[in-house]
């Protein structure tokens, strides 16, 4: 991980130190989430969340900077997925602009980025 993530990761994780020690904002939130999928350097699309959510519905309170293995809409393609209005309204987005199956898990694997502006995952709305 280059310098400036572990810094940032170090400050977050301060942070969440700070937050869990505190029992009424420990019932808030979930913990915290940045990237979602692998990280794309110049992706075509990039994908900005204005809240993780709270995921799986854990509180794990965990810190989370590092790439995953694939960008979260891509579950839709998965039997038994949990339910993801943004994944289903922009796999429907590109459909409509005439893309194909194939060509939305093309874009999706290897030519878009998604990180979250607001990192702290909660259920909060603004």
């Amino acid at each position: 991980m280059d310098n400036y993530l572990l810094e940032f990761k170090s400050y977050l994780e301060g942070l969440n130190n700070q937050l869990k020690s505190n029992e009424s904002a420990k019932e808030l939130y979930y913990g915290f989430y940045v990237f979602d999928g692998k990280i794309i350097q110049n992706p075509d699309i990039l994908f900005i969340g204005i809240n993780p959510g709270k995921g799986a519905g854990l509180r794990d309170y965990n810190v989370v900077i590092e790439e995953g293995e694939r960008i979260s809409y891509l579950d839709v393609y998965d039997e038994g997925y949990p339910y993801y209005t943004l994944a289903e309204n922009t796999i429907d987005f590109l459909k409509d602009v005439g893309k194909s199956e194939k060509e939305i898990i093309e874009i999706l694997e290897k030519k878009s980025l998604k990180m979250n502006l607001k990192r702290l995952k909660t259920t909060l709305q603004k």
